[in-house]
């Protein structure tokens, strides 16, 4: 059975992450997890953008107050009754 263990390899020495293996001698598979960009860095997707032929040919019709609301009333909601 293959068990996980993380470690930082460093001048040819891994130091346990958290616990380390209790068997000794250990045979190990090795794998290199490169280091990621931070998240401040440029996203790696693009925005997209709807295109300028689009500008000014539509228009919110009586939103109100409530612009975001449930599509069906709450009275009608019988999804948990029994």
């Amino acid at each position: 059975m293959l068990r996980s263990y993380e470690a930082i390899y460093d001048q040819g020495q891994l130091r346990w992450v958290n616990d380390a293996p209790k068997e000794t001698p250990l045979r190990v598979i090795v794998t290199v997890i490169e280091e990621t960009k931070a998240a401040t860095s440029e996203p790696t997707r693009k925005r997209r953008r709807p295109p300028p032929e689009l500008a000014g040919m539509m228009r919110v019709v009586n939103a109100g107050d409530d612009l975001i609301g449930p599509a069906i009333p709450a009275t009608e909601w019988d999804v948990l009754s029994g």
